[in-house]
């Protein structure tokens, strides 16, 4: 009984130092930054704005994979059949470029469907309808291919002319659409390109400026820092108060991204909805908000103790 008392109360104790000690480094640390408040407040707006372009990267991110989705759909090449062209052979074809890795959709239109789908659009111009009496039905049948990438665009073609169902065809309109078809997914990769790019310059700028401040604290504390190492501080200690920093702005750099999220969601939110397709930011991130905040806290404390760390390895030499 005397023993596990005794064993409660080492651990107890060992909880106390450890707890007395955390709460010296933050307190060390938070004072170090209190001393240099200029450079710890552009340090938070710093991180705060790599947080708040990483929100609004996500946000424009998903509404252009899901604008471009739906404009890829629509874009197609189509390979249309000569007259007399029995279903069988084109079932085949279409099985054929359904077998391509990159092949996204592929879809047969016969020449009934075709006729009904001209119908239905423009059924209430009286002037086309009677010149389609006129020469029954001049639709031919035809396949429509979807891919994900130009080079399965080019491939498709390359099936579809090396085919031995090609004395079939009619037609395959792909020289009409091939500058559309590049022209988008040029577009497409230059966005999330330039997002990159943008999102990686940013984070180092805030790393800079974090290293900066923990140089900064680290010189102006070189007497202080040398007296803690005479009476025995550890130099353990100094390195965890340096890096808790990087924490604390990190922390603060959070909530002040929030803060500014929200409020340039409440400000402008109606106006781009408007402006930009329907584009629901506010809705996007209530149903984001736990995906964001995790993200939100990798990135700052991520690039607050990637700094710190940095800087006290470089400056701290005691």
């Amino acid at each position: 009984m005397v023993l596990l008392l005794e064993m409660k109360w080492e651990v107890n104790l060992d909880y106390n130092i450890m707890f007395t000690i955390l709460k010296r480094t933050l307190k060390l640390a938070w004072n170090n930054l209190k001393h240099n408040s200029g450079l710890f407040l552009v340090a938070v707006f710093a991180i705060a704005i790599v947080l708040i372009f990483t929100t609004f990267a996500f946000v424009i991110q998903d509404f252009a994979q899901s604008v471009s989705s739906e404009i890829k759909q629509k874009v197609s090449v189509s390979v249309y059949f000569k007259d007399g062209v029995d279903e069988d052979t084109i079932m085949d074809v279409k099985s054929g470029l359904e077998e391509l890795p990159d092949v996204v959709d592929v879809s047969y239109t016969s020449t009934e469907d075709a006729l009904e789908s001209f119908i239905q659009r423009y059924k209430n111009d009286p002037l086309l309808m009677a010149a389609l009496a006129e020469v029954g039905n001049p639709f031919p049948a035809s396949i429509s291919v979807s891919s994900d990438s130009v080079e399965g665009y080019d491939a498709i073609v390359y099936f579809l002319e090396d085919s031995p169902s090609q004395v079939f065809f009619e037609k395959i309109d792909y020289g009409q659409r091939k500058p559309i078809i590049e022209d988008l997914f040029y577009i497409t990769d230059t966005v999330k390109k330039a997002g990159l790019l943008i999102a990686v310059i940013m984070s180092l700028i805030a790393i800079l400026v974090v290293f900066n401040i923990i140089k900064s604290s680290i010189r102006g504390m070189r007497d202080e820092i040398s007296i803690m190492r005479l009476v025995g501080v550890s130099r353990n200690f100094l390195f965890a108060s340096f890096t808790f920093q990087g924490l604390i702005i990190g922390l603060f750099s959070i909530a002040l991204s929030f803060l500014i999220t929200i409020a340039l969601v409440f400000l402008f939110g109606e106006d781009v909805k408007n402006i930009v397709f329907g584009l629901d930011v506010a809705n996007y991130l209530e149903e984001n908000s736990m995906f964001l905040l995790q993200v939100h806290v990798f990135v700052a404390f991520m690039l607050g103790v990637i700094s710190s760390i940095l800087a006290v390895t470089r400056y701290l030499k005691v």
